[in-house]
Order: structure tokens, then C-alpha cells, then sequence
């Protein structure tokens, strides 16, 4: 785009936009988080162009959340990239069919699961969620991204299967290699991946750790944005930031098993607020608490 094109008086700016403006009335979210609606409706959904970080502390169920968000949105007809830094492309799909199919982890940890087999029910779920899968547009890459070049090289090697959504699990992986320091290497990863995603025209989102000295002793509380490990550009470039907290991981005699808290702490273009939520670990699964109402909230002593 030359330059005099990006130069223009505000009222010819709107006069070409108001249109577009009026156009949304009646028109779905471009990426509905529809596993949480109340969620979606207070920030109408997830948007192209945008870099989102979801932070959290380990074993918040961070990498359940990245995956369900996929997965919603591959359902949604959607091609879906999910670069995973940490987990191996077979235990991204065993979190899939946990969460899909509602089988507890342990069953398929232990092989447990081979039990269903003769249970029609269980078939017939089986070849849904498998029909569902095969149809879907989710491409698993593992462990390969971590530079910038690499990133921009996968993005275009599948043919007619330009992304709309590209999940990185998670961004303090990422290869500083070649730079002074390791903020300064993941603070340019974070600077480019968002530059790719407003190039390329898709929703950037990045998993992002929690720094532990926060969290050591004491009485543990929701994490907060100046907390997130290594980098201050996630602060500073990201459209939008999801907190994660669960409680129960560091209260197990107070705190209720399935309570969960999402906090928008940064949305650059609308609202935010704390969201509660359920979170079912032995599915690897989220759900808005609305949609959960009557279904009992079970005891889940295994250490997750």
C-alpha cells in the first residue's frame, strides 16, 4: 500500500467505513468461542489481525483451553493451525477426545477405555467425533515454529489451506538463538508473530507462562498481567489478554473442584471482566457454567 494511501481526513474515513459499521447488525462473530457463551457475547467473539495471549501458571489447564479453542473453531469450519512446543501431536489428540467424547483421562492413561468398545452408545459417539475430526481443517505441528522464519515457511506449505486461526503452545518455548537475551529473542518472536498475523489475516493466539516466584508461598492469588514470564511486549502488543486461575490445584480443601476464573485483563477493543466458568480436568474440558446447570460437579481426587 503506498503511502498517500494511508493518509487520509477523518471524515473521508468514516464516510467509507460507516457502512461497513452498519453491516455487522445481524452478522455471527468471525470466531465464536461457542463452548462459552457468556464469554463470547461480552467480547463478541475472537477477531482476525489480532494477537491473543492466554496466560496462566503450570497445570492451570492452559494447553486444554489453547486446544478446546481450536477445536471450536475447526468445528466452525475454520483452518486451524496449532503449534504445540511442548506436547507431542498424540497427546494433543488423546486431550481432544477426552474433551470430545467426555471419557476421563485416566481411561485413556490406562488403556481403560478398551472397556467401551462393545457399547453402541460408545460407537456411536465414537464415529461422530472421528466424522468430525476427519472433516475438520486442524493441523497439529509439533515441536517445529520456535524462529520466525520457520513460523512464516509452515504457514504456507499446505495448498489451499491458508489459516484463519494459528495457536502457539506455548510462546516462552519459542528459539532465542542469535540474540542478546532471552527477552530480547522472545520479545521479537511476539513483535512478529503479531506483524504475520495482520499480514496474512489471521488470528494470532499465544499460550504464555506465569512467573512461578509469584505464586511460591503464601496464600495464592489470580495472576495479573505484570506477571506474565520474560517479556513485557505481551503487554504492550496484544489486543487481547486471558488470565487463567484455578484455585483447586493450591486449595484442594476449600476450593470446589470444577470452580474456574477467566479474566479478560486486556481486550483493546471492547470490554473486560472476570468470567466463571467450570473446568472438568478429567476431561480436559471447559463449559460456561449456564449451560451446565443441574449437571452435578463431581469429585475429582486424582492428582492432575
Amino acid at each position: 500500500m503506498a503511502i498517500n494511501e494511508k493518509i487520509a481526513h477523518v471524515s473521508d474515513v468514516f464516510k467509507s467505513h460507516y457502512d461497513n459499521i452498519l453491516s455487522r447488525f445481524n452478522q455471527p462473530k468471525e470466531l465464536s468461542i461457542d463452548f462459552l457463551p457468556d464469554l463470547d457475547k461480552k467480547i463478541w467473539g475472537l477477531k482476525k489481525r489480532k494477537l491473543v495471549i492466554v496466560g496462566g501458571r503450570p497445570s492451570q489447564g492452559k494447553s486444554d483451553f489453547l486446544l478446546q479453542l481450536g477445536w471450536a473453531f475447526a468445528r466452525q469450519s475454520k483452518v486451524v493451525y496449532f503449534f504445540s512446543f511442548e506436547m507431542s501431536k498424540e497427546v494433543c489428540v488423546e486431550r481432544l477426545f477426552n474433551a470430545g467424547m467426555e471419557i476421563d483421562n485416566w481411561e485413556t492413561l490406562t488403556g481403560l477405555v478398551s472397556q467401551r468398545v462393545n457399547s453402541e452408545d460408545y460407537n456411536t459417539r465414537l464415529n461422530k467425533f472421528y466424522g468430525e475430526l476427519k472433516d475438520s481443517k486442524f493441523i497439529l505441528i509439533e515441536s517445529i515454529g520456535r524462529t520466525l522464519p520457520d513460523l512464516d515457511k509452515i504457514l504456507t506449505m499446505l495448498p489451499g489451506m491458508k489459516p484463519d486461526v494459528v495457536i502457539i503452545d506455548y510462546g516462552n518455548l519459542v528459539d532465542d538463538a542469535g540474540f542478546r537475551s532471552r527477552k530480547e529473542g522472545l520479545d521479537n518472536y511476539i513483535k512478529g508473530f503479531r506483524a504475520l498475523a495482520i499480514h496474512n489475516d489471521f488470528c494470532a493466539i499465544m499460550g504464555a507462562q506465569i512467573n512461578r516466584s509469584t505464586h511460591e508461598g503464601g496464600k495464592i492469588k489470580e495472576p495479573e498481567i505484570w506477571q506474565l514470564k520474560e517479556t513485557g511486549e505481551l503487554e504492550q502488543v496484544a489486543d487481547m489478554i486471558f488470565l487463567l486461575h484455578w484455585q483447586y490445584f493450591y486449595d484442594r480443601d476449600e476450593a470446589i473442584k470444577n470452580d474456574y476464573i477467566i479474566n479478560i485483563a486486556k481486550n483493546r477493543d471492547g470490554r473486560t471482566a472476570k468470567k466463571k466458568i467450570y473446568f472438568y480436568p478429567q476431561w480436559c474440558k471447559f463449559a460456561d457454567r449456564e449451560e451446565e446447570k443441574g449437571v452435578p460437579r463431581e469429585d475429582y481426587t486424582q492428582k492432575y
